[in-house]
């Protein structure tokens, strides 16, 4: 008697989570992105609902409704990064970045993005499915669209510069999901320490040096373990070419202090291959696009698009934007307080949130001019 109550107000809470995404789904959300992963969710809500509703009283009943309430608080956490991912706690910038990076990597996902707390980290709504399985029928154990939740921490949610963390999110849904070192990850102790290096590494060749000063401006503290993460980066931007970029002289970390980790030529044959790949952000297109990026911004100009050397103009790519933001950020910010006439404290934290506001603006900007060349295509 008393799991069959227990059943009924699990059934209870669950048609509270229904009614709760219908709510959701009437919201102001910056993309259709949003109610696209709230009718996945619900349709994995109705499934368990239904499928509670109709559990016959017998001695396995307990442990499905056991499993019920755990897949109950794991649908709210997802529900809640998605309520937290409307216009009012996200930008727009933030959610395209989200987009820009999964389309780029060929990830066939919907990304959610927020802002939440103190770390960043990643979820799949096809982890909650496969908790769910025991309690649906064979004919629900698959989604129409995988949905993939992307969390940074709530205090960079302003910070248009840092949200390129989510490369990083990426990466290590990538490296999971496509189980890219499933045969390199061998020894118990070096395993989780290389698969924060690949990530880091993958990340910065999805982004670029802007991942690097991410990281390095993010972790004010550098222990022993970011330093060596950063070693790493810098020695994988070396390798790219980067230390040959005039623009980043004296930004990048020195090269007599390179050195890689241990099992590190281990990755070489994924970054290889990820080289050719839609994802990767080449040297080429950063030594092509980002001193015009950079000379937009010191006119005060979103740095949205690039001139080609007919005068013609296209859209920038968005680690292009992200990457020249952090070079004025890191060099020539005193620069950019003088184009705005501050000097003071208080001026130059405003001048930085003009800088962010070019960069988000660019980032939009970015996305809708290649909108509108696909659809004259």
């Amino acid at each position: 008697m008393l799991e069959t109550k227990s059943s009924e107000i699990l059934v209870e809470k669950f048609l509270d989570l229904e009614e709760l995404l219908r709510r959701i789904e009437l919201g102001v959300f910056p993309r259709p992105t949003q109610r696209r992963a709230v009718k996945s969710l619900f349709s994995l809500v109705w499934n368990l609902r239904s499928s509670l509703e109709s559990l016959p009283p017998s001695s396995s009943t307990k442990a499905l409704v056991e499993k019920g309430y755990e897949l109950l608080q794991a649908i709210c956490g997802l529900i809640e990064k998605i309520e937290r991912s409307n216009v009012h706690y996200t930008s727009l910038g933030a959610v395209y970045l989200a987009e820009y990076l999964t389309g780029k990597a060929g990830e066939e996902a919907v990304p959610i993005i927020c802002f939440q707390s103190y770390t960043s980290s990643h979820s799949r709504l096809s982890d909650i499915l496969k908790l769910a399985a025991p309690l649906l029928p064979p004919e629900s154990r698959e989604l129409k669209e995988e949905v993939l939740f992307f969390t940074l921490p709530y205090f960079l949610r302003n910070d248009p510069l840092s949200h390129c963390l989510v490369a990083r999110e990426l990466a290590l849904h990538m490296i999971e999901s496509k189980r890219l070192l499933e045969e390199t990850l061998t020894g118990e102790g070096s395993s989780n320490k290389l698969l924060i290096i690949a990530a880091d590494r993958l990340a910065s060749l999805m982004v670029g040096p802007a991942y690097l000063f991410t990281l390095t401006n993010f972790d004010a503290s550098l222990a022993s373990d970011v330093k060596e993460r950063i070693r790493n980066i810098a020695a994988l931007l070396a390798d790219e070419g980067y230390y040959e970029e005039e623009l980043l002289s004296g930004s990048l970390p020195p090269l007599e202090e390179l050195r890689s980790s241990t099992g590190i030529e281990r990755l070489h044959e994924i970054e290889e291959s990820f080289r050719k790949t839609a994802a990767y952000y080449p040297p080429e297109v950063f030594e092509c696009e980002v001193p015009q990026l950079v000379s937009r911004l010191l006119e005060l100009l979103p740095p949205n698009e690039v001139t080609l050397p007919d005068k013609a103009t296209r859209p920038a790519e968005i680690p292009s934007i992200i990457n020249a933001g952090w070079i004025v950020k890191q060099r020539y910010m005193p620069t950019f307080c003088n184009i705005l006439k501050v000097q003071d404290p208080e001026g130059k934290y405003q001048a930085k949130k003009k800088l962010a506001a070019l960069i988000e603006k660019a980032i939009e900007l970015s996305i809708i001019h290649k909108s509108l060349l696909e659809a004259e295509i």
